[in-house]
């Protein structure tokens, strides 16, 4: 998985969200550009992770926001490498 390092000449870190729960198709573009992809627990619980990147702290702040407003379970928020 490849993400611009850089827009508009800021660096980008690269996070991963998990959350609890399917992100219904409606509420995707609110995520853009993030790679939604979907998985299933041990205990069959759908998991929803988002990755791509974030130009600073008030950018991953407004997409934890987003996900308080759908009132879903943040599970983690991880920095990846690029290389991830």
């Amino acid at each position: 998985m490849e993400f611009h390092k850089f827009q508009k000449g800021i660096a980008m870190k690269v996070y991963r969200i998990k959350i609890s729960g399917h992100l219904e198709k409606h509420w995707i573009s609110w995520f853009q550009p993030m790679e939604i992809t979907t998985s299933f627990n041990r205990s069959g619980h759908q998991i929803t992770d988002l990755t791509g990147p974030v130009s600073d702290q008030s950018e991953l702040r407004g997409l934890l926001t987003k996900i308080w407003d759908l009132n879903m379970e943040l599970l983690s928020l991880k920095q990846i490498d690029q290389e991830s």
